[in-house]
Formats: structure tokens, C-alpha cells, sequence
């Protein structure tokens, strides 16, 4: 690649990239490596006359669901990335392709990788590259500031889906989370899942205060989460921007049996990380995973661990 400090050109084709929140991955990737390379300046192009039919999600998902989310999720995330200059989205044949490009061998005609695991963000960290480069818009950094008002509030996130279920919160126990937490003086705002919002709102059948607006958004829910005091909740691919992002957060439920793709020893493969570890580009006592299966959740566990994790959030130097 050139070292000129110039624009560079990213394809995503979706025949061979995913339709889900990987794609923040596979763009903090490329926008890492190439500035690595002398590359400020991003234009983003989308393939995506078909879909890939690979995985579970791809085979059961129909054409306006993924319509849906390539136009939500997969368009979106590149707009919060500073220096990102244009996105195109191309549903046909012909396309013109641009250089200096990323992947540099990418052909339409050929089938190419789109590296979207986390084992090859911590390559591209071990080299010098930032991945973290998820930021929100002005408007929704100033929304998020007035709807917060006070900086020591927590965001709660939860995942309730439409695929891989077993995963989902079990929104009775985030309740009493909720309550005890709230009973210890914390003020929380809870997010919860988009596709809750769109279909039967079970997040509404509790008493706790909801930003389901933020669900809808990755630029609001981003802001919400850069400018609370910390994050915490139900892994899922609505935390992918947050933790490559600059906010304090704490992740529950990354290992569940329940799960297609979450039992241990396949997370850990994904993540490029041992059991119980976290990968190197998170900042100490600020940004974790916790190892505790999803089943053995209580509200003691995750009431003790959130404390402790703000705690040394107090403790450690700014």
C-alpha cells in the first residue's frame, strides 16, 4: 500500500461478509490497518446484489429482513467512523472498482475473505493499530448529554432477538438487577433490543427507565454508552461498536450453552483469547468481559460485579 496519506477505498461484499454486527469488526479492521499504512481518508463500498448463504442466520433469514438490516446495520456502522468521506451501496452487476483498495485483492468476480473475527483485531492491535474507532455524531453526543444529565449514570443493555434465542435476557433477572442497583443509589437507563422495539416490546411489561430510541439507532445508542459513567448487560451484537469504541463497559453472558455460537471453548476461539482472559485492546478496569455462564447468572453476582467493577472504575487513574 501506499504510504502517502491519502484516501483509500474499503469493499464489504455481501455474497461473502455477514449481514450482523461482525461487520463492525471487519470495518475496525480495515480502517485500522490501513492507517497503519498512511491512510486517512475512507470511502466505503457495499456489495450487495445477493446475500451469503453460509451460516445458520444467513439460511434462516429471508430477503427483507436482510434488506432490512443491511440498510440499518451494515450502511450505518460506517458513518460512525471519523474520516469516513462517502458510503455507496451497489444492487447491481457492474461495479467500477476504485484504487488504492481494501482488501487489495478484492475482485467481484472472485470469492474473497472479509476478516471479521476478533482474533484478527488483536493481529492488527499487536502491530500498532487502533481498533477502537467507533465514535458518535455531534447531534447524538449532545442528545445523549441531555438525556443522561448526570455523569454517573449506567446504561443497561439487553438482548431479546430474533435468531439464536437461547441467548436472549431473561428480562425477569435484568428487573431485579435493575432494582437492587437502583436500590443502591444508581440511576439506570436501559436499552433495549431493536427487535424487541419492533415486534413485542417485553422490555415495556417492567418498570425501569427505557431509551428504546437508542435501540433503534447505533449513533444514539453509541452516544449513550461514550457518555455514561459505564455499560453493562447481555452480550450480543449490539455491544460490537461499544467495545470498539472509547466507553466503559461490562459484559455478561458471553459464555451460554443455550447458544449456537456462545458455549466456551468456541468463544475463546473466536476472541483469539484463553478462558477468563480479555483481549489486549481493552483499557484496564474499564472495559471487561465477564467469563460467568450466562445459566448461572443471579442477582447477587451480577449486582457484586457491576459495584466492583465501578469501584475500580474510582480507583484507577484517569
Amino acid at each position: 500500500m501506499s504510504e502517502k496519506k491519502e484516501k483509500i477505498h474499503i469493499y464489504y461484499d455481501m455474497r461473502f461478509a455477514p449481514i450482523t454486527f461482525d461487520a463492525a469488526v471487519y470495518f475496525a479492521i480495515a480502517v485500522a490497518t490501513c492507517r497503519l499504512a498512511g491512510f486517512e481518508r475512507f470511502d466505503v463500498h457495499v456489495i450487495a446484489k445477493e446475500f451469503r448463504q453460509w451460516s445458520h442466520r444467513d439460511k434462516e433469514y429471508g430477503q427483507e429482513i436482510k434488506n432490512w438490516r443491511l440498510h440499518n446495520i451494515i450502511c450505518r456502522l460506517p458513518w460512525l467512523i471519523p474520516d469516513v468521506e462517502n458510503i455507496s451501496l451497489y444492487r447491481a452487476n457492474d461495479i467500477e472498482l476504485e484504487w488504492p483498495r481494501y482488501p487489495e485483492t478484492y475482485s467481484p468476480g472472485n470469492k474473497n475473505e472479509f476478516p471479521h473475527l476478533f482474533s484478527y483485531l488483536l493481529k492488527v492491535h499487536e502491530k500498532g493499530g487502533n481498533v477502537q474507532i467507533y465514535r458518535p455524531s455531534k447531534f447524538a453526543d449532545k442528545w445523549a448529554k441531555n438525556r443522561i444529565g448526570k455523569n454517573d449514570t449506567l446504561i443497561m443493555a439487553l438482548r431479546t432477538a430474533d435468531f439464536d434465542t437461547g441467548r436472549d435476557s431473561n428480562l425477569s433477572l435484568w428487573h431485579e438487577i435493575y432494582k437492587k442497583l437502583q436500590g443502591l443509589g444508581y440511576r439506570i437507563i436501559v436499552v433495549p433490543d431493536y427487535m424487541d422495539c419492533l415486534n413485542e416490546k417485553k422490555y415495556s411489561y417492567f418498570s425501569w427507565e427505557a431509551c428504546p430510541e437508542a435501540a433503534l439507532d447505533a449513533d444514539l445508542r453509541l452516544a449513550l454508552s461514550t457518555n455514561a459513567y459505564a455499560t453493562f448487560g447481555s452480550s450480543g451484537g449490539h455491544f460490537v461498536p461499544i467495545l470498539l469504541s472509547s466507553a466503559t463497559f461490562l459484559i455478561f453472558g458471553l459464555i451460554n450453552k443455550f447458544g449456537l455460537y456462545s458455549k466456551g471453548e468456541f468463544v475463546s476461539k473466536i476472541l483469539g483469547i484463553e478462558s477468563g482472559g480479555q483481549p489486549t485492546f481493552f483499557h484496564d478496569h474499564q472495559q471487561k468481559y465477564d467469563w460467568q455462564e450466562a445459566s448461572l447468572l443471579t442477582v447477587d453476582y451480577v449486582s457484586s460485579t457491576v459495584g466492583r467493577f465501578l469501584e475500580n472504575i474510582r480507583r484507577s487513574p484517569c
